[in-house]
């Protein structure tokens, strides 16, 4: 028999824990009892909104999403409206069903039509032409295939949520007895069992930023092999029964490029950080994307950041890549690229060199055959050299091409695939850019796999015997300028001409004045070096791969010094305190004789005062910052007497110690994960607690004032020092037709007339995260306003229930309501504040690694000048939810 769940809050807790680590137990080792055993659980505490939380987290967690919706729409719809862990959670679960690029995709017109024209063009070639769609999505292409005349459409998608979505889509469009839809990955389709026979044509897009990330060289090979018809003969006009793809080819080029943004994710550019040394410390940015978990609510959460088509495996989920054919790589690694649109990415570009020509591939040939190049590319102006930039065109047809270049289509769904050029990753240790200069040549090896292209730099000669760029240095270079004389953002290098015929001839063969295309792999990776690069050489093999999100927070300089200041104000008013204390201590005891003439000065570290046993007042600290921090060492090289770190993530344990190690504060820390309601004991006495209350994609830490409260609750005294002590949360009403593009699909225009916003908008992005303001255009409709204000120094009980406050807002531009953005402002004891609005900001110090959020409408709404808005702020459970209430 079950019983009711407890009513006290500690109970409470301790029953949800104990039953989602029963339920999780069942479903792992006895499914088959797990339907009835939910068959139990419902009619008991079917409207227990707790109950109801694990079960959809629990759900999620596995990637059932429709259990998962099922349960966290019974808590929104059922029992409490405004529970914001339930939203939250639903908000992940669609981003995981449908990642956002879906909506830039079906926005994208220039990609749509072009893919139209080309399947037209085709199936008029073709008699009684079959198509097969792989990676069909909504559907889309598959409809235009009907539309334009095909006898039959096999759409076939690995995601069975997306499948069935594309089933209603489909059906909505009059086309369901022409389409038949395959829930499965291309590599598992059969003759006959899912396709009656050999189809005439293959259509795809399965291309990311990197072009091959989504493994479309193994889809085209595979179908070529299994499911398409043979390739047409060399000189026959026979086509009836021949085979072909769409894309036939793609042709990639590359860049050197400078960008200050790259650099500040991709490697530290100073030895010292904080006023710690990182010298001697390799250390490179990894993925983007952070993870602690996979649901809101708990300490186990996940932190998504909300990244374009550009992973190596294409959507992605916390640190997991999955692809057409289910790869996974967990944890951090090296990962060759990254993915940007350098068209708007903050601060801009300059192109270093002129365009090259990288290498071709012809997917019309069915062994799809791969090569790899070396280039010798000119720098053509002086700067630094941070990163290699590729885009490519990819050839739908001889006559049809689309290009990612970056200012050729603005709202082109791709992006472009950056790869930084780290020190450490080619041979060099510390901090600090490479420059180079006018003359100089960089050598570039591009190694072609059927996964990936492999883009990187084996060696820099030295023009102009050998000088660096004037007014540069191989060292602190700044990071916000760029060169004298160099173009940001679109630059005229002598692009190749879009949309040169591809697959007869010169597929795969390297560039003019290259060496050889086809080498063995190992020989070209093998033996690389910077040559004559000015970094200080190391034979340290061991890096430490960082998400690139921790590496812009290392070399966040201002956030750093802010919190380090704090720091040392709070470590010198313990001390005086402290020492006031003992002092006060000492003067009351009538049987001590060396009560006259007491020193109440504050004693430095040799000369610490004692307490009543004899031993020494020490200052301890808690680090309750998440991942990777170095706010304990900071505070234990400025003096903290000993710090536990209770939030460093396990993947960056290795790189936090040997920071420890560098800087001789390996006695004074302890990194150890903190079990904040088990294992603090009253008696403990932390005197100050360091905290990062708002994540690098702008929003709060999950649970992080549930944390901050236990902390408190189990302290013996009241006088602990919580940094930041109060948080603040603004806002902005801002009208952005690229926001809404990217949130949602903008009606029928973009989908070539075809109705298939209506279907996928239910999962349109209503809480945009990761959202880099510099980026986005848009336009400010009312003054920024301060909506809460929370003081981290109140208790548990107060930071862990709901607050809620109604502000009246006056509209200053006219134009239509997209969104409200948000961002925060960290106050601390010692009068220093510092914003998260980025370079956005003017009003105050502005931390430059945070990005920001907005919460959009999912309609835009209609302003004048001169109108109020009462816009409504919720903050629970460490969450924020921002509502328009009424327009008067």
């Amino acid at each position: 028999m079950y019983r009711d769940p407890p009513r006290s809050d500690e109970d409470r807790r301790l029953f949800l824990a104990v039953l989602q680590s029963g339920l999780d137990h069942v479903i792992r080792t006895s499914p088959s009892l797990f339907p009835s055993l939910l068959q139990s659980l419902c009619p008991r505490f079917g409207l227990d909104e707790g109950v109801l939380l694990v079960l959809g987290k629990m759900f999620l967690r596995r990637e059932m999403h429709a259990e998962a919706e099922y349960f966290l729409q019974k808590v929104l719809s059922e029992v409490n409206p405004v529970c914001l862990i339930a939203r939250e959670n639903l908000r992940m679960l669609y981003e995981m069903v449908v990642p956002r690029w879906h909506f830039h995709m079906l926005n994208d017109l220039v990609r749509n039509s072009s893919y139209s024209r080309a399947i037209s063009e085709a199936i008029a070639r073709i008699p009684d032409c079959s198509v097969l769609d792989i990676g069909s999505g909504t559907g889309l292409l598959s409809m235009l295939a009907v539309r334009s005349g095909a006898s039959r459409v096999y759409a076939c998608e690995m995601d069975a949520t997306m499948a069935t979505m594309s089933h209603d889509i489909i059906a909505a469009n009059g086309m369901a007895d022409r389409i038949s839809i395959i829930n499965k990955m291309s590599g598992d389709l059969e003759i006959p069992q899912d396709i009656p026979e050999r189809v005439c044509l293959v259509v795809t897009e399965t291309v990311d930023a990197g072009l091959l990330g989504e493994a479309i060289v193994r889809t085209i090979r595979g179908a070529w092999s299994r499911l398409l018809l043979p390739k047409q003969p060399s000189g026959s006009n026979e086509i009836a029964r021949c085979g072909h793809v769409i894309p036939c080819g793609a042709t990639v080029y590359l860049m050197a490029i400078e960008c200050p943004y790259i650099a500040r994710t991709s490697k530290l550019v100073s030895d010292e950080v904080g006023g710690l040394s990182f010298r001697g410390i390799a250390l490179e940015g990894s993925c983007k994307g952070s993870s602690e978990g996979t649901e809101v609510g708990d300490k186990w959460t996940v932190e998504m950041s909300n990244g374009g088509r550009g992973g190596r495996a294409g959507e992605r989920v916390g640190r997991v890549w999955r692809g057409e054919r289910g790869r996974e790589n967990s944890g951090l690694s090296k990962e060759p690229y990254t993915c940007e649109r350098l068209s708007s990415i903050d601060g801009g570009y300059s192109e270093l060199s002129r365009v090259h020509r990288a290498l071709s591939l012809d997917f019309s040939d069915p062994e799809v055959p791969l090569s790899s190049v070396n280039l010798v590319v000119p720098m053509v102006r002086a700067g630094c050299l941070d990163a290699v930039a590729t885009y490519y065109d990819l050839h739908l047809d001889p006559t049809i091409t689309i290009s990612t270049y970056p200012h050729d289509n603005q709202n082109c769904c791709w992006e472009q695939a950056v790869y930084p050029v780290t020190t450490s990753g080619d041979g060099c240790e510390g901090g600090g850019r490479i420059s180079v200069a006018e003359g100089d040549t960089v050598h570039l090896t591009a190694i072609c796999t059927d996964s990936l292209l492999h883009v990187m730099v084996t060696k820099i000669e030295r023009g102009n015997m050998g000088r660096p760029a004037s007014g540069s240095s191989t060292g602190k270079v700044n990071m916000d300028r760029p060169v004298s004389g160099s173009s940001v953002g679109k630059g005229n290098m002598d692009r190749p001409v879009s949309g040169s015929s591809v697959g007869k001839g010169n597929m795969g063969r390297p560039v003019s004045g290259s060496s050889t295309g086809k080498q063995d792999v190992a020989c070209a990776v093998s033996g690389l070096s910077l040559g004559d690069v000015d970094c200080p050489i190391s034979g340290s093999s061991s890096v430490h791969f960082v998400d690139r999100g921790a590496v812009f927070r290392l070399n966040d300089a201002g956030y750093h010094e802010v919190y380090s200041e704090a720091i040392s104000h709070a470590l010198r008013l313990l001390r005086e305190s402290k020492s006031e204390s003992e002092s006060s201590d000492i003067a009351a005891d009538p049987n001590n004789p060396n009560t006259t003439g007491v020193n109440c000065e504050v004693k430095s570290d040799d000369e610490r005062s004692t307490d009543e046993d004899g031993d020494i007042a020490e200052i301890i600290a808690m680090d309750l910052s998440h991942e990777l921090s170095i706010f304990g060492l900071m505070a234990a090289n400025i003096g903290v007497d000993f710090v536990q770190i209770g939030r460093c993530h396990d993947i960056y344990t290795s790189l936090v110690e040997a920071v420890a190690r560098k800087n001789g504060l390996q006695e004074k820390t302890s990194i150890k994960w903190a079990e904040l309601e088990s294992t603090f004991e009253p008696s403990l006495l932390w005197d100050i607690v360091l905290c990062d209350v708002v994540s690098p994609q702008g929003i709060l830490r999950p649970m992080v004032f549930e944390e901050i409260g236990s902390v408190r609750e189990c302290q013996s005294h009241s006088d602990t020092v919580i940094l930041p002590g109060r948080v603040a949360v603004h806002s902005v009403a801002i009208s952005s037709p690229d926001l809404r593009a990217q949130t949602t699909v903008l009606g029928s225009v973009p989908t070539l007339g075809l109705d298939i916003a209506r279907f996928i908008n239910k999962y349109q992005v209503i809480h945009y995260i990761d959202l880099d303001l510099s980026s986005l255009a848009h336009d400010r409709l009312t003054e920024d306003t301060e909506l809460l204000s929370i003081d981290l120094i109140l208790s548990r009980t107060h930071l862990s229930k709901y607050e809620e406050r109604e502000v009246s807002v006056e509209v200053t531009s006219s134009g239509s309501l997209t969104g409200f953005l948000y961002w925060f402002s960290l106050h601390f004891p010692n009068g220093a504040t510092i914003s998260t609005a980025g370079s956005q900001h003017s009003g105050q110090l502005a931390g430059r690694h945070w990005h920001q959020a907005v919460f959009c409408l999912q309609e835009d709404v209609p302003l004048v000048k001169g109108q109020t808005l009462s816009l409504r702020a919720l903050v629970s459970d460490s969450l924020l939810d921002l509502s328009l209430s009424r327009v008067q």
